[in-house]
């Protein structure tokens, strides 16, 4: 199989992916540290000490995210239309289409996107099949037209 290099978006993408990661277990390791130091009773740790640990994440940004405060990422989650399991089951249909030598056009994906949707919900815009390429980038670079 051919490997093609990945565009300077998808670069970005991935590193953030990472950083967020990585933020994700300086708050569990956070998590797991306080209550040890609850059940020792002595002081647990700040979140200084914690981002120490994991280059690239911000202390602030490990607090907002101890309070509760989602990231970017899960933020802009919600405002999908598709869910990320419906998005995979569509991912799933176009690479098997591609498999039988059938690769769908853009029009025919985001038309097959909006069955997915419920009776009476938001229809997908005019560049929702931009986004989920980009999305989907690596499981159907080659599968859709």
């Amino acid at each position: 199989m051919v490997k093609y290099a990945d565009s300077d978006a998808l670069k970005k993408r991935k590193a953030r992916q990472s950083l967020d990661e990585k933020c994700e277990l300086a708050v569990r390791m956070y998590r797991e540290q306080k209550e040890k130091a609850e059940k020792e009773g002595r002081r647990p740790p700040g979140a200084a000490q914690i981002v120490k640990l994991f280059p690239g994440v911000n202390a602030r940004t490990l607090q907002r995210r101890l309070k509760g405060t989602p990231s970017i990422a899960q933020f802009n989650a919600t405002k999908q239309n598709l869910c990320p399991v419906q998005e995979e089951e569509l991912t799933k249909h176009v690479q098997e289409c591609a498999l039988r030598s059938l690769p769908l056009a853009g029009p025919v994906i985001q038309q097959i996107g909006t069955s997915f949707l419920p009776p009476g919900a938001r229809p997908l815009g005019k560049d929702w099949y931009e986004g989920f390429k980009v999305r989907q980038h690596d499981k159907i670079r080659r599968a859709a037209a």
